[in-house]
């Protein structure tokens, strides 16, 4: 991993800069209910209550939805 990105939680194993959450196959395939509350939350901290749920949402649903 590079020190300005992470690996996609997709797993597609795409290094994805630190301002994106995913890469934007995996962020299109992630459903618009998903998706929402990432954008309503970017910016904050991952110790936001908001933002903690909304990713660990998306990364359960990418867990239970693999490719």
């Amino acid at each position: 991993m590079n020190p300005s990105g992470h690996e996609c939680p997709g797993r597609c194993g795409a290094q994805v800069p630190d301002r994106l959450f995913a890469c934007k196959d995996d962020w299109y395939r992630l459903p618009r209910d998903l998706r929402q509350p990432i954008l309503d939350t970017a910016g904050q901290s991952l110790l936001e209550p908001g933002r903690l749920n909304a990713v660990r949402d998306a990364r359960r649903w990418y867990r239970e939805n693999a490719r």
